[in-house]
């Protein structure tokens, strides 16, 4: 490819450069490689922000998925240009810093050089007033400093170093690099990125509104038959809502094993041995499925709607749910059925659902707030009760609440069809929202479902133990503040009221509430400006801003660059923190680079990550860093 050419997007296909969109069909790509980002973000033509090349609309960028729908673009940058090109010339061009136990030897190198020549000398000198000749005294100067050197040490350090790696080898911890063990011992601050690394990268139910009550919405798999669980499956109000959810979804498990299955069939030359050997994959890869439980289960879909299925699919089997309500098909072969898009927010579904007065209903899922404006009444407990003035505060209350956790809300509502108006056998257009011959109005809200990437489940208690241990933990993502300050709550790095809070609540400004707290969290946007204000200043009095936020206990930045990740690693180091830093997208690779330890993720960690750090864990598991610190520091302990 080269500049200038124009390139075909499809569902599934990596971009191969990074392109401008001339025309997008409810295109979504995946940047959480760049970003940290988990949702996938819609494309268009439209430049949505000119000052931000990695938030506008109109670009997407080399190596990022798409995840829905098709696009055409034109080539604007290839290679070393790409914005993937830029992050890894920047991963080249910063520098690692010396390991603390590189700087102890050398300091004892220094120490045992000067003492050993120091004895020398006097010994040569004291030979003299002995009477010895100057051969003699040279000869036995000489022997004097051979023996204050400690030989075996050049031995021990290794020795103890390989030993320590093979222990934590078997913690599922790889060391790249045998200084990084101890220098991990010495660690005063670990800058983490989010998503991948504290959570778990996919999204998940974590609450259901339904019969006016606010559950936590915890996997049947997951939690097992002996959990007392918030939500009653039984209940006509959850079945409703549980119909309606898997009905309006179109993600499904994915049971084909993957190409990388199949090389092994380029080997057998016959074509009658080559379906045997493929009968004979899938058959291995469903056995091994079945080991697996729902939530691992490879998927093709939306993120919202992969999260749906994998927390109803324990319930009941997501195939039997939609053949019991299949689509209405019309006579012209097409399915009743409105797509989710970005301009209506919303998709329809219209279903075989025989009832006493109806033959078909309207399933409707979407943003909460279009989702509510369309229904004008609301089922409890399967009654249907009119939207007053109680039920519009209860909703708004239940929204708000959810939103502050950083959650993605979904709104859920139907509405029977009356026979009358909508006899067996009606044909139904759904070209678009426009010429849809049914009243996109009246329905009956069923309740919301919110979905997030949750925090690894031994995360809170790490984050805790590195604490008591006298580490610092600061989150660093290019996730938006507020599911940023919602993770860093559920993981222990905020545990108490945020900047943002006390301003809300005492009416004050931000910046009387950013002295106030111990909490904060700082955008991307606030360190560019702190970065520009520091233009023209003398290098000793560069990077006071960064230095003053730093010094808070509890710290998060969100939305954050590559480049500033760099500035937030060098910020720790200058106020003399041993800096580790961990990460798994390309956009951590120059963060990696640059801190005293850098940390890659093994399993969702790229591989200009894991080229960049001096230790991979095996696990993806963040608690298996206050193992690697334990054993730094026994080693340190032994050195000394």
């Amino acid at each position: 490819l080269v500049v200038g050419d124009i390139v075909n997007v499809k569902m599934g296909d990596k971009i191969p450069a990074d392109i401008r969109i001339l025309l997008s069909k409810e295109m979504k790509v995946d940047n959480s490689s760049l970003t940290g980002e988990t949702d996938p973000l819609l494309r268009t033509v439209e430049c949505s922000h000119p000052e931000n090349a990695l938030e506008t609309a109109n670009l997407a960028f080399f190596g990022t998925l798409c995840k829905e729908g098709e696009g055409l673009g034109v080539v604007i940058s290839i290679g070393d240009s790409t914005v993937i090109g830029q992050i890894a010339g920047l991963a080249a061009a910063s520098t690692s810093e010396q390991t603390p136990l590189r700087q102890e030897l050398d300091r004892f190198t220094k120490y045992i050089s000067k003492l050993a020549v120091g004895l020398g000398i006097l010994f040569f000198g004291l030979g003299f007033l002995v009477g010895y000749s100057a051969l003699t005294n040279f000869v036995f100067a000489i022997g004097i400093c051979v023996a204050n050197v400690p030989e075996g040490f050049l031995a021990t350090i290794p020795v103890a170093l390989t030993l320590t790696a093979k222990k934590l080898a078997k913690r599922k911890v790889l060391v790249r690099n045998l200084d990084s063990v101890e220098t991990l011992g010495s660690t005063t601050c670990i800058c983490s990125d989010k998503t991948g690394t504290l959570t778990q990268n996919i999204m998940t139910v974590q609450h259901l509104w339904y019969d006016n009550n606010l559950v936590r919405g915890e996997n049947k798999q997951l939690k097992g038959p002996n959990f007392k669980y918030e939500y009653d499956t039984e209940s006509i109000g959850f079945r409703f809502l549980h119909e309606c959810a898997i009905v309006c979804s179109e993600a499904f498990f994915n049971n084909s094993p993957p190409e990388s299955h199949y090389e092994r069939l380029n080997k057998i030359p016959n074509k009658e041995a080559q379906e045997v050997e493929k009968k004979k994959i899938e058959e291995e890869y469903a056995e091994n499925l079945k080991k697996i439980n729902w939530v691992n289960r490879p998927t093709v879909g939306d993120a919202s709607e992969t999260g749906l299925i994998k927390f109803f699919q324990p319930i009941e089997d997501i195939v039997t749910t939609r053949k019991r309500y299949p689509l209405k098909i019309n006579d012209d072969k097409s399915e009743s059925k409105i797509p989710f898009n970005s301009t209506n927010k919303f998709a329809v579904y219209i279903v075989e659902y025989p009832t006493t007065d109806s033959e078909y209903c309207m399933f409707v899922k979407g943003a909460p707030e279009r989702v509510w404006r369309m229904s004008d009444k609301i089922y409890i407990e399967g009654q249907i009760h009119e939207v007053d003035e109680n039920w519009e505060k209860a909703y708004d209350y239940v929204n708000l609440t959810l939103a502050k956790k950083g959650e993605r809300v979904l709104g859920f509502a139907k509405l029977h069809l009356p026979r009358q108006s909508f006899p067996k056998g009606f044909n139904f257009q759904c070209m678009n929202v426009e010429t849809i011959n049914v009243p996109l109005k009246g329905l009956a809200f069923l309740g919301l479902v919110s979905l997030m990437d949750p925090p690894r489940e031994n995360v809170p208690f790490s984050v805790l133990k590195c604490r008591a241990a006298g580490i610092k933990v600061i989150m660093v993502t290019g996730d938006q503040p507020v599911t940023a300050a919602a993770i860093a709550k559920k993981v222990n790095i905020i545990t108490s009221k945020t900047a943002d809070e006390i301003a809300e609540e005492e009416g004050i400004s931000k910046d009387e509430a950013l002295k106030k707290s111990e909490a904060i969290v700082i955008h991307g946007d606030m360190l560019a400006d702190a970065m520009l204000e520091d233009n023209g200043l003398p290098e000793s009095e560069r990077g006071r801003q960064l230095e003053y936020w730093l010094r808070k206990p509890q710290i998060v930045f969100a939305r954050t660059s590559p480049a500033q990740k760099l500035i937030i690693v060098s910020g720790c180091q200058k106020l003399g923190h041993v800096v580790a830093v961990t990460g798994d997208g390309v956009n951590d690779s120059p963060a990696i680079k640059k801190a005293d330890i850098g940390i890659a993720m093994g399993i969702t960690g790229s591989e200009v990550a894991k080229d960049a750090a001096d230790m991979v864990l095996l696990s993806d598991d963040f608690s298996a860093i206050i193992i690697g610190v334990e054993e730094g520091r026994k080693l340190f302990d032994n050195f000394k």
